[in-house]
């Protein structure tokens, strides 16, 4: 699919597939730390920091954790849809975070982020989710918009990127819940 349609239509079907599924997954963990409101805000924003460094440990490979996925690929049949349908479908799929592989510890910091310490009110809580699923589904959408801005295939980014970008999105979720304890 993506070696042989990459150009802006279908580069913007992966787009919107990517943000639409973070967007159900970040309002699903939103609406979960409704559950854990009960707790004290520094409470569950202590347990993230927590969680948030044993995430750091495996990402260091000091500590190897093994971490809920579901270990399957998308279905084939998804790419047999026309370019722009299959583009969004799959980048559906693959930004809800829960259906298939997962190869780097920042969809859970994210997720414990927004679970631990989604804000003091509904609206906090929301434009979090919504901004998580923006830069998680644009994040995902880095490889096919570089395909259409090169005019090639676009997967010979070094691997150091992918650490780099890891340690990024731990880092920056590590300030949400600093910021949330010190508020």
């Amino acid at each position: 699919m993506l070696h042989r349609h990459a150009r802006p239509a279908v580069a913007g079907g992966f787009l919107l597939g990517a943000v639409g599924g973070a967007c159900l997954t970040s309002f699903a963990l939103v609406l979960g730390a409704g559950l854990l409101q009960p707790i004290p805000s520094n409470g569950r924003s202590g347990l993230a920091l927590c969680l948030l460094l044993l995430l750091a440990l495996h990402q260091a490979k000091v500590l190897c954790l093994s971490l809920p996925q579901r270990a399957w690929q998308i279905p084939r049949d998804v790419f047999f849809e026309r370019p722009v349908r299959a583009a969004m479908r799959f980048a559906f799929e693959l930004g809800t975070g829960v259906r298939t592989y997962i190869t780097t510890t920042a969809p859970y910091g994210l997720a414990i982020v927004l679970v631990l310490a989604p804000g003091s009110s509904a609206a906090e809580a929301l434009l979090g989710a919504v901004g998580a699923a923006i830069g998680f589904g644009a994040g995902r959408s880095r490889v096919v918009l570089g395909q259409v801005a090169r005019r090639r295939v676009a997967v010979d980014h070094p691997s150091s990127w992918l650490i780099a970008a890891a340690w990024l999105s731990l880092a920056a979720s590590a300030s949400v819940v600093v910021r949330v304890l010190t508020g």
